[in-house]
């Protein structure tokens, strides 16, 4: 015990304890059931004060020990900062004197019950509770009388004005709420007008926005392709030509020319996630129209200027070429090359394995409204057709440079906003049929005025795709919903109904037959033959049906009918593709020169390659594919393969 000091009894237990002036050093209780020394206490007989603490029991009946009402005895320093020392530093002062201007300030600002500490506290004031209320230890070492005022924060909450009751006038809120309202409705005026209105084609650099330098250039490179006039003689000679039956000799050779395509070429395009491809028809380009998230078309000519691969005739004719001319120079003796020259080779053809082509982006439709759909017009080679979810379809026509407008879902939809999905040529590209978010399909002749087009809602959900039998007089269509129905329309019945009729009279009017999937059905497409149609559904199956020509001229001339037509094959295939990859969609090749053959995607950062009957043919892949290739496409005309694949990431993949 130290000499002067007087002992009292613990205020957690009945036995004697260490002086009162002595306790004052220390602070709240251990869970041990004594007290917690403070940071420093250099004095003596500290260690019989702790030895005292550790050995002690809690007594909840002893009376509190009033520690602050002992002042330290002379020559003994206790070091608690919960004490006034006997001697201020120049810290403690400096220290102080803020702790006074801080506290003034927020006086001043008349805050002092704004933040999280105050309303707890004034919360627990106005609760009732059933245990013994403690009281506050003050921040000073006075008298029994010494304020026990809460401790001030050291920094000041912020804090919401209106959560504050610090008010505006009534009068200026509501003068600041009329502009607040102005100022959203010309931004809303602003961008409608940019969305609706007709614009040049100009290509952007991602960091300075429109290039005139990338423009031109974009232009001289499309020059020969959209030049290309002889378009119809290629439809009519695709229209003419059979479609392969696909016999198993046909398919086994189909087999090996999809398994040796190589990957030629690989280009980031679109900054952002791609949802839309197709292929332009020149034959003499490797040429990609490519529709991303953020609203703008990428355009990718992936082997550059050099073309699609070369055929083998060509090669044998230059082969044959070199070594004629090898032969007169009278070059027969073999070329010798060390190893080490070999081996130098070899590594400069796997840096140069595939080539990145050039690339250009243009900004076709309002920013953060994803391209939905992509497909270049029929019988113009210079025109594309674009569906995003501004609402909007457009044509970009890359002869006058210019984009236009061409059907808006304000004017056909006005009660609610309506994102098209997909769109299909009719009539040899003098019609267009569109798809909506809210279940409805879209008409418009390109030779009439744009307030022409009309509308009729064919169910109450979602339809994701259509697709119009290319062999049908433009009648037959197939569409695949959220509803989970893949359903065949009759395009012709279907316009002589009036816009507004129902979903049930639509129904009633026009369908031709159905089929119901187990979940929601994502897409569905006629082959380039009209003669069957493949659909992809969450259920993770996808679908085949054969329709034969008489079963085809049944549903067009037998009425209207919702019997459920049964899918033919069908093959198990992962398409459960999350938030962050595109919606996987089964594309038939439009190649009249090979078999009938469709592509997907694969979870497996894979390119699937089925035929008809649901048999694997092929699985393109590569170590740099890295993502999924969720968007997939096939070029209409190349008399080789070429298939390519495009990515949540903006990347697209080119094998030939």
């Amino acid at each position: 015990m130290i000499p002067g000091s007087v002992m009292q009894a613990c205020s957690r237990c009945a036995a004697p304890g260490p002086p009162a002036n002595l306790m004052a050093g220390l602070a709240d209780s251990q869970p041990t059931g004594g007290y917690r020394l403070g940071r420093e206490l250099p004095f003596p007989g500290w260690r019989e004060i702790q030895s005292h603490i550790k050995t002690s029991t809690y007594n909840p009946e002893a009376p509190p020990l009033p520690h602050y009402a002992h002042k330290p005895k002379p020559g003994l320093k206790i070091y608690s900062r919960r004490i006034n020392m006997a001697v201020l530093t120049d810290y403690e002062r400096q220290r102080l004197e803020n702790i006074k201007k801080n506290q003034s300030l927020l006086s001043s600002l008349a805050i002092q019950a704004v933040g999280p500490a105050a309303k707890k506290g004034q919360k627990r004031a106005t609760q009732p509770s059933n245990s013994t209320p403690s009281r506050k230890r003050s921040r000073t070492a006075g008298g029994a009388g010494a304020d026990t005022a809460t401790p001030l924060k050291r920094h000041a909450t912020r804090a919401s004005v209106r959560l504050s009751g610090i008010g505006l006038d009534p009068v200026e809120l509501q003068s600041h709420l009329e502009k607040q309202e102005e100022e959203v409705a010309a931004e809303k005026k602003k961008r409608d007008a940019l969305k609706h209105a007709d614009r040049p084609l100009l290509v952007e650099d991602g960091r300075i926005g429109p290039d005139p330098s990338l423009t031109a250039g974009l232009f001289t490179s499309l020059a020969s392709s959209i030049a290309l006039k002889p378009l119809k003689t290629m439809k009519q000679e695709e229209v003419n030509l059979e479609y392969s039956p696909g016999h198993d000799d046909d398919y086994d050779r189909l087999a090996q020319q999809l398994n040796a395509l190589q990957l030629r070429a690989v280009n980031k395009a679109c900054p952002t996630r791609i949802y839309s491809m197709t292929f332009h028809p020149d034959p003499r380009k490797s040429l990609l129209f490519v529709g991303e998230k953020t609203g703008g078309i990428a355009i990718w000519n992936a082997l550059g200027e050099h073309g699609a691969v070369k055929s083998e005739d060509v090669e044998d004719e230059e082969n044959a070429s070199a070594s004629s001319i090898n032969t007169a120079e009278g070059l027969t003796k073999p070329t010798t090359k060390s190893l080490k020259e070999e081996e130098e080779e070899e590594e400069e053809e796997e840096e140069a394995e595939y080539v990145e082509g050039t690339s250009y982006f243009i900004q076709a439709h309002a920013r953060h409204s994803a391209v939905s759909g992509i497909e270049v017009h029929p019988r113009e080679a210079h025109m594309v057709y674009t569906t995003s979810y501004d609402g909007t379809i457009r044509e970009l026509n890359f002869e006058s440079q210019q984009s236009t407008e061409v059907v808006a879902s304000d004017a056909l939809n006005p009660d609610e906003e309506t994102l098209f999905s997909s769109l299909a040529f009719a009539n040899d590209g003098r019609e267009i049929w569109a798809s909506d978010n809210a279940g409805g399909l879209i008409h418009r002749d390109l030779r009439l005025p744009k307030p022409t087009a009309r509308r009729w809602t064919i169910a109450k959900k979602k339809i994701g795709c259509l697709s119009i039998c290319p062999h049908s007089g433009d009648r037959l269509a197939v569409t695949a919903g959220l509803n989970r129905e893949m359903r065949l329309w009759d395009l012709k019945a279907l316009s002589g109904l009036p816009p507004s009729s129902t979903v049930e009279e639509v129904e009633r009017g026009s369908c031709v037959g159905m089929y119901a999937h187990k979940l929601a059905c994502s897409s569905a497409y006629f082959d380039a033959g009209g003669t069957k149609i493949v659909s992809t559904s969450y259920d993770d199956l996808v679908r085949v049906w054969e329709v034969e020509p008489s079963t085809k001229a049944s549903w067009l001339t037998g009425g209207p009918s919702t019997a459920e037509v049964p899918p033919t094959f069908s093959a198990r295939h992962d398409n459960q593709t999350g938030r962050w990859v595109s919606v996987m969609k089964a594309r038939w090749s439009p190649n009249p020169r090979f078999p009938s053959h469709f592509t997907i995607g694969n979870m497996r950062q894979k390119l699937d390659i089925y035929s008809p009957k649901g048999e694997l043919l092929a699985q393109l892949a590569h170590p740099d594919l890295t993502t999924v290739p969720a968007v997939t496409a096939q070029h209409p005309s190349s008399s080789t393969l070429q298939v390519a694949g495009a990515t949540a990431g903006g990347k697209i993949y080119l094998w030939t």
